[in-house]
């Protein structure tokens, strides 16, 4: 049985997206590190950070070898507003630094 068009649901356009200033894509280090930052200098500025994965970390979250690690040291990638205060200077992979800081 099909539905007379008296009895359908009516359609809705589709909700137009909030209009924001700024607009992040990534949510990795330097998408997380852009936000903070946003949030300190630029008060009153809106802003809305886009991930198109489930979990945020970018690189660091995505590649998962076993016994393979950055030659970065963590001093380098630490924020200015979080530091990287582990005395181990190269650390292993871990999502933890970004999720942490979001």
């Amino acid at each position: 049985m099909q539905a007379s068009a008296a009895t359908r649901p009516a359609r809705r356009p589709p909700a137009r997206p909030a209009e924001r200033d700024v607009l992040i894509v990534g949510a990795g280090l330097s998408g997380v590190g852009a936000a903070v930052h946003l949030q300190g200098n630029c008060p009153g500025k809106t802003y809305t950070v886009l991930e198109a994965r489930g979990a945020i970390g970018g690189t660091w979250d995505l590649f998962r070898y076993p016994g393979i690690r950055s030659d970065s040291d963590m001093y380098t990638l630490g924020y200015s507003f979080k530091p990287w205060t582990n005395p181990k200077a190269i650390a292993e992979p871990s999502t933890g630094r970004a999720r942490g800081t979001s």
